[in-house]
């Protein structure tokens, strides 16, 4: 563990002033170039409160803007859950590669998608809405 220099009378006394003006813990370290732990430490041992209104004030703003971003991410699941579930009954192109000696691709419409295809949009549209009501 590194030694620590103690802290001068002056540097004590400016964090008692600058806690006193409702300066962050942050805010003093920053302007005394020493750590917030240093600042915290010397703070309770002269009796001192810090405000921490404006840190839950921005937890409360984070997490106010992560519940929004999460629900417009819910509504854009469910646009693709039902567009996949769209797909259930429209044309679906059916390909393939044949190998061999004429090695060619070939390709069909079908009036639906075959049965491994509406398995596979059933599952992307379950899994879309499932993650939606989490």
């Amino acid at each position: 563990m590194p030694q620590q220099t103690p802290l001068s009378d002056e540097q004590r006394l400016r964090i008692a002033e600058l806690a006193d003006q409702g300066v962050s813990v942050r805010g003093i370290a920053a302007r005394l170039k020493i750590a917030p732990s240093t600042v915290t430490r010397v703070g309770r041992r002269m009796g001192l409160s810090f405000d921490h209104s404006a840190t839950a004030a921005a937890t409360s703003a984070r997490m106010t803007d992560a519940k929004a971003r999460r629900a417009e991410t819910a509504l854009r699941l469910l646009e693709v859950a039902n567009a996949e579930l769209d797909r259930l009954t429209r044309p679906y192109r059916a390909h393939a590669f044949v190998g061999g000696q004429a090695a060619g691709y070939l390709e069909h419409v079908l009036p639906q998608p075959d049965a491994p295809a509406r398995l596979a949009i059933a599952r992307t549209a379950a899994t879309c809405s499932t993650s939606t009501s989490d």
